[in-house]
């Protein structure tokens, strides 16, 4: 949020560099976990692209491989290397209630659903990789789920998201809120056997080419279009 407070002062010293009306935000893995809490609060970025984004802490800690495999190591810290540790671990239950606060999937809510008072839409594009063994698939899948996105066609991991109907291509799919409509989507794509599905947005080039089309049109049209 640093950015768009700075640009009136850059603006007001001769050096407009944005256009403060059109600015965007892409966040990928850690990075699209931050975007993902600004999504969830007023800002001046008309559209969010994440990547590799999800919420429950819980779940990453079981399921992460990558980069360090985290869930290979967890018995061994916790002290339960005979007996394997699971969702119901008293430790992990405990850090999960501590950083509820800042989990992004208790934020979901707010992308669609039940928007603060005031806060215009922002326009969403999360971008899943399936196989991902660095941002756990079921975090991803909840952080969709809790956020109520719904999903393009092909659906790839199929765990309950609805195929939305009215595209492609997507533009003002979605209803923000009681009233209002913005363009929300989750869009799924398959790695190939050269990267890993963490990095689909940067490696598939259809993802890629979604991932550009929601931005520019987004700063060009003021409402984004995308396509799988």
């Amino acid at each position: 949020l640093a950015i768009p407070r700075a640009l009136p002062g850059l603006a007001a010293a001769g050096l407009p560099l944005l256009d403060a009306a059109r600015i965007q935000l892409y966040g990928h893995s850690q990075g699209g976990n931050a975007a993902s809490l600004v999504a969830a609060r007023p800002s001046p970025y008309g559209t969010v692209v994440m990547s590799g984004t999800g919420g429950t802490l819980l779940y990453t800690l079981l399921g992460k491989k990558r980069p360090i495999d985290v869930s290979a190591v967890l018995p061994f810290v916790l002290g339960e290397a005979t007996t394997g540790v699971d969702g119901n671990h008293p430790v992990l239950n405990l850090m999960q209630m501590y950083f509820e606060a800042s989990d992004s999937v208790n934020f979901a809510r707010r992308l669609l659903k039940e928007p603060p008072a005031g806060m215009a839409p922002h326009h969403i594009l999360h971008v899943y990789g399936t196989g991902d063994t660095y941002s756990v698939p079921l975090t991803q899948q909840t952080y969709a789920l809790a956020a109520g996105l719904k999903v393009a066609a092909p659906v790839l991991d199929n765990y309950g998201l609805l195929v939305d109907p009215n595209g492609p291509p997507f533009s003002n799919n979605a209803f923000f809120g009681p009233i209002g409509k913005l363009t929300a989507i989750q869009l799924q794509y398959a790695p190939t056997a050269a990267y890993d599905g963490h990095f689909v947005s940067t490696e598939n080039p259809a993802a890629r080419a979604a991932i550009q089309q929601m931005l520019v049109t987004a700063a060009r049209d003021g409402i984004p279009t995308v396509s799988p």
